[in-house]
Formats: C-alpha cells, structure tokens, sequence
C-alpha cells in the first residue's frame, strides 16, 4: 500500500462496491468518498425481495437465485427498460442468456439490425430478444452498442 499511496491518486469504484471503507484502508487513502442517490443523473428505485436462505453453499444460491430475476422485473420494471446488476462478468452472460428465454421479459419484436453488428454470438442471440449484457469481457465496440440499444428503446 505504501508504494501504491505516492503513485496513485483516484480510485473509482463500482456502485456495488460495498466496502469502499476497507479498499481505502488497504490503499492507505487518508480518506473515502461515497457518493448517494442524490448525485444520481436518473433516480433508482431499490426494491427488496427474499429469495431464500443461502444456506452454507453460496455457489447455489447464486445460481437460484437468478430463478427469481423475472419475476422481480416483471413486478418492478412497469415494462420499461431494466438494468440488473451482477457480481462477475460471467454472471451477467448466464443472466442474460436466461432472461433471453423468459416469456414476458423481452421485448415483442427483435431488431436483428442491432444484433448483426456484434460477433460475439450469445450477445447476438441475446440482443435477438431484447436483452443484452455489458461487460468488461466484451470489446469496446460491442459495449457502445449495447448502451446504444438501451438508450434507443
């Protein structure tokens, strides 16, 4: 950390980070911002639900959990577009691709044009029935005309 301090100067993080307090003790940062709702261009609606007990296997319960996804969007999202948060990039492409087949999730037409400027064939297949993943795995070109999709629906 002390090598880190006299080279380093920002740190930002992602909005899921929950121990931004702890990343700034290991850098040996003299201080932490967070920054709440109130900074936020577009407000988030944050809703609470209870998918189960994890239990002493997270693994599994990370993968239950995703069983619970569409029903929350369908619930919450007033048909309009859904931005779901995930822990890895892996994790985003097994959300997505699930939500690809959920009846009432995607969107009633597909727009192959949008889906033909990708080669990564889950994104297209994805992008097919209205739903993408963004990631850092994915190319930058790839990354803008996902958000571009979104942006234009």
């Amino acid at each position: 950390p002390d090598a880190l301090s006299s080279f380093l100067r920002i740190v930002a993080v992602s909005a899921t980070l929950p121990n931004i307090a702890d990343i700034a003790t290991f850098l040996g940062a003299n201080e932490a911002f967070e920054f709440d709702a109130s900074y936020r261009p577009v407000p988030l609606s944050i809703h609470v639900a209870n998918c189960g007990d994890a239990g002493s296997n997270e693994f599994m319960f990370a993968k239950r959990i995703n069983q619970h996804v569409p029903g929350v969007i369908k619930q919450f999202s007033k048909n309009k577009p859904t931005i779901v948060f995930c822990h890895t990039k892996k994790e985003t492409e097994i959300l997505a691709t699930e939500l690809s087949r959920c009846e009432g999730i995607c969107l009633p037409q597909s727009n192959p044009k949008i889906a033909g400027q990708t080669s990564v064939p889950n994104l297209q297949r994805c992008l097919l029935q209205g739903v993408a993943y963004h990631n850092a795995g994915l190319e930058a070109s790839d990354r803008k005309l996902v958000e571009q999709a979104f942006i234009d629906l």
